[in-house]
C-alpha cells in the first residue's frame, strides 16, 4: 500500500499542488476501497456549514473554530484568486467518505482560512422614526422662533433705546463739621440735586436711590431717597440731608479737615447709585443700574456753601458787564478792640419771654417726662392746650420750651433724620446718637436767634437715655432735668422726693406734683392739663393728663365747713 504525504504547511502548499496532476485548481484523492460506506463520517476540525436546499432563504449558519487552528497565509499583499477556482485541501480519510445528503456535511478547508465575518445587513433607505422627526421639526422651530424674537428685540431695543438720566448738584451747604476728641465727626451737608431725563419716549421710574459721602476713602454719610418718577424730557429736584454723627477717621484725614475747616475749602466725594427703569409701554420696560461719583469743593462752615466765581460771557471785559449791576456798598470796619461785644444789643435786639415747665427723670422702671400746657405771648397767654411733649419715635420723647415754632421745626426734623436712620442701618438710633444730631443741626444755625430748650428721653440697647440739648448746640447728659421758667420750682420738689429705686406709680406722681408746684409758683405756667409720660423698654405710653385746677384742689383740699362758713358770709352780707 502506498503512502501518499500531504502537505499541511501553508507556506509549502501552493508549491505542492503546483506538481500535482489536474493542476491547482483540482483537487487529487487517492482512493481507498477498504472503507465501510456504512460508518457515519467524522466531523473535521474545519467549520461546518449547514446546507441549503433549493427553496431555502436563510443564510448558512457557519460553525467557528478556535483561531489557533487557523493557518495564515504567506503573503497577504497578493489578490485571492475566486472561490471557486481556490484549491481544496482534504485528508485521505475525507476524500474516500461518501457524500452525506442530510444535516451537516463536511466540507472541505480552504487553502487559506480566516475568522469568518458575520455577513453584514445592508438594509435599503433608512426610516427616521416618528419620534425622532417630530423631534427634530419641534427644535428647528424654536430655534427659529428664538433667533427671530431677539431680532425683534434688538430691532426695539435700537430704536426706542432711551437716553440715560443723569443729575447734577445744584446747591449745597456744609452746615456745620466739627471733630470730638480729635478724630470723631460730626457733620451735616444738605445737598439740592437736578434728576434730567432726556428721553422723549419714555419716563423713568427710580426704585432706588442711595447717596454716599466719603473724606478721601472714609465714609462719613449715608442717605436714602424715596423713589420717584421722572417724565420724560422733564427735571425733578430733591433735597436731602448727609448727616455724621461720632464717625472715626483716621489721624492723618483728621489733621487733613482740620487744616480744611480753618483755612478751606473742604473737599468731599459723592458717590451715587441708582437702580432706574425706563417704561415704554405695558410690555416694554428696561431696567438698568447707574454709578456716578463726583468732587465737591465747599467752604467752612458756617457759610459752607460752594465756591463759585463769577464768569465772563460774551464779550468786553469784566467791568463792562458788572456796570449793569447794582453793588453793594462798601463800609469800614469799626475799630475797636472788642468784636464780640460790637452790636450785641442789636443782636438781643428780639428777645423772646419764655414761660413753660418741663422735667423729665431717670429711674429703675425707665424715664418719666412731664409737663404743662400753656403758651405765652410776651405777657400773654395764647394758648392753654399746647402738646410740649413731642413724640420722635415710639421709644423717644423730646419736650419743648423756648420758642414754638423752633422747638416743633427741629424736633420734626429729628423725627425724619431718625428714621431714615433706621431705614439705613436696619437699627433704631440711640437716645445718644439723636441728642447729639440734633445739638449738631443746632449748632449750625447758633447766633442766627433761634429759641430752643429741649430735653432728649428715650430708651435704647443700653437701657434709658436722657440728654439736655440748647439752641447753641450745647449737650448734656443726667439723671433729671427740669427747662422752663417754672423750673427752679420744679426742681425743689423734684429734689426732695426723688429715689432711683422708685416704682412708676411713685415716679408719676412725683413728675404729677412737681409740675403743679411750678405752675402754682410760677405765673407764666400753667394750663388745662398736665402730661406725663412714661418710656420703658417696651416705648413710651401716656399715664395721664390731669387739669391742674383739679390738682390745686387734690394737693390742699378745703374743709367743708370753712365752705359752708364763707358762703354764710357772702349770703349775710
Amino acid at each position: 500500500m502506498s503512502h501518499h504525504h500531504y502537505e499541511t504547511n501553508p507556506h509549502f502548499v501552493q508549491f505542492s499542488q503546483d506538481h500535482h496532476p489536474g493542476g491547482p485548481s483540482s483537487s487529487w484523492t487517492a482512493p481507498d476501497h477498504h472503507q465501510d460506506p456504512r460508518t457515519h463520517p467524522v466531523a473535521p476540525t474545519g467549520p461546518k456549514i449547514k446546507t441549503r436546499g433549493r427553496h431555502q432563504t436563510e443564510p448558512p449558519e457557519p460553525i467557528h473554530e478556535p483561531p489557533s487552528s487557523r493557518p495564515l497565509p504567506l503573503r497577504p499583499e497578493e489578490p485571492l484568486p475566486p472561490r471557486s477556482g481556490r484549491p481544496l485541501l482534504l485528508s485521505p480519510e475525507d476524500q474516500q467518505r461518501p457524500p452525506h445528503h442530510g444535516g451537516y456535511k463536511p466540507e472541505p478547508s480552504t487553502w487559506w482560512t480566516a475568522q469568518t465575518r458575520p455577513a453584514s445587513h445592508q438594509p435599503g433607505s433608512k426610516r427616521t422614526e416618528p419620534m425622532k422627526l417630530s423631534a427634530t421639526v419641534c427644535c428647528a422651530i424654536l430655534l427659529i422662533i428664538l433667533i427671530l424674537s431677539g431680532l425683534i428685540l434688538l430691532l426695539v431695543h435700537l430704536s426706542n433705546r432711551p437716553n440715560s438720566p443723569y443729575f447734577d448738584i445744584s446747591a449745597a451747604t456744609l452746615n456745620t463739621a466739627n471733630l470730638d476728641m480729635g478724630y470723631s465727626l460730626n457733620g451735616d451737608l444738605a445737598v439740592v440735586v437736578n434728576f434730567t431725563n432726556p428721553s422723549k419716549k419714555s419716563n423713568v421710574d427710580f426704585s432706588y436711590v442711595m447717596f454716599e459721602l466719603f473724606f478721601y476713602n472714609t465714609l462719613i454719610a449715608t442717605e436714602h431717597i424715596e423713589p420717584f418718577i421722572v417724565p420724560k424730557g422733564m427735571s425733578m429736584f430733591t433735597s436731602f440731608h448727609l448727616v455724621s454723627s461720632q464717625v472715626p477717621i483716621e489721624m492723618t484725614q483728621s489733621q487733613e479737615l482740620q487744616l480744611q475747616l480753618g483755612n478751606g475749602p473742604v473737599l468731599l466725594n459723592l458717590r451715587g447709585t441708582f437702580h432706574a427703569r425706563s417704561d415704554l409701554g405695558s410690555f416694554m420696560r428696561y431696567s438698568y443700574w447707574l454709578h456716578t461719583r463726583c468732587s465737591i469743593s465747599l467752604n467752612s462752615p458756617p457759610s459752607g456753601g460752594f465756591e463759585t466765581s463769577m464768569p465772563t460771557i460774551g464779550f468786553g471785559s469784566s467791568n463792562d458787564m458788572l456796570d449793569g449791576f447794582s453793588t453793594v456798598p462798601s463800609f469800614d470796619l469799626p475799630r475797636t478792640t472788642d468784636f464780640d461785644g460790637f452790636q450785641k444789643e442789636a443782636v438781643q435786639m428780639v428777645k423772646p419771654a419764655r414761660g413753660t415747665t418741663t422735667l423729665a427723670f431717670i429711674f429703675k422702671e425707665g424715664v418719666m417726662v412731664a409737663a404743662d400746657s400753656r403758651a405765652s405771648m410776651g405777657g400773654y397767654i395764647s394758648s392753654q392746650s399746647v402738646k410740649k411733649i413731642i413724640e420722635i419715635n415710639p421709644y423717644m420723647l423730646g419736650t419743648m420750651a423756648g420758642g414754638a415754632a423752633d422747638c416743633q421745626f427741629w424736633h420734626r426734623n429729628l423725627g425724619i433724620k431718625c428714621r431714615l436712620h433706621e431705614l439705613a442701618n436696619k437699627r433704631r438710633i440711640s437716645v445718644s446718637g439723636a441728642s447729639k444730631l440734633l445739638a449738631n443741626m443746632l449748632y449750625s444755625y447758633r447766633g442766627m436767634g433761634l429759641s430752643v430748650g429741649t430735653m432728649i428721653a428715650g430708651w435704647d440697647e443700653t437701657g434709658p437715655g436722657l440728654y439736655y440739648v440748647d439752641n447753641e448746640g450745647g449737650r448734656l447728659k443726667g439723671d433729671r432735668f427740669s427747662v422752663g421758667s417754672g423750673s427752679p420750682y420744679a426742681y425743689g420738689v423734684l429734689d426732695s422726693g426723688y429715689k432711683f429705686d422708685m416704682s412708676v406709680e411713685e415716679a408719676s406722681e412725683l413728675a404729677r406734683r412737681s409740675i403743679y408746684h411750678a405752675t402754682f409758683r410760677d405765673g407764666a405756667s400753667g394750663g388745662v392739663a398736665s402730661a406725663v409720660y412714661h418710656v420703658g423698654p417696651n416705648g413710651w405710653k401716656k399715664l395721664s393728663g390731669d387739669d391742674v385746677g383739679e390738682l390745686h384742689y387734690h394737693y390742699y383740699p378745703v374743709p367743708p365747713a370753712i365752705a359752708e362758713q364763707v358762703m354764710e358770709e357772702a349770703a349775710a352780707e
